[in-house]
């Protein structure tokens, strides 16, 4: 049989991780949330072996002093040129995997419920796409 000793760590435990995921739903996951993505990818010749990407965020900003964001592209950094974003300038740029994170001054402070459509473009350079 058991005792009321034995449940009650348990309990307390499910209701402390219960208490911690309510809050952290409570506050503001990140500094701005996408409310509109739209991309599209400009293929330059017959191999398939250039391009170009555009993309289309429309952010809305959840923090107050926002100074730079982060943007996410696919490849190496072998494989992508000429990146430009408006508006902001890209300043930094690392890759991780077979992601390079830009990262992305704006020139400008951002506040909580800040709204802002930014134009993403840059060349891709690769191997052919295969028939």
């Amino acid at each position: 049989m058991v005792g009321p000793e034995q449940l009650i760590i348990p309990i307390l435990s499910d209701m402390y991780q219960w208490g911690k995921a309510y809050v952290q739903r409570l506050r503001k996951p990140g500094m701005y949330e996408v409310l509109n993505y739209e991309s599209t990818l400009e293929i330059l010749d017959d191999e398939g072996r250039t391009g170009i990407v555009r993309k289309v965020e429309e952010m809305n900003f959840l923090q107050d002093n926002i100074i730079a964001i982060q943007d996410q592209v696919w490849g190496t950094n072998n494989s992508i040129s000429d990146y430009i974003c408006s508006p902001g300038l890209p300043v930094d740029l690392y890759q991780s995997g077979h992601k390079i994170f830009v990262i992305i001054s704006l020139h400008e402070i951002k506040s909580e419920g800040d709204i802002e459509i930014f134009n993403f473009e840059w060349k891709l350079e690769g191997k052919p796409i295969r028939r």
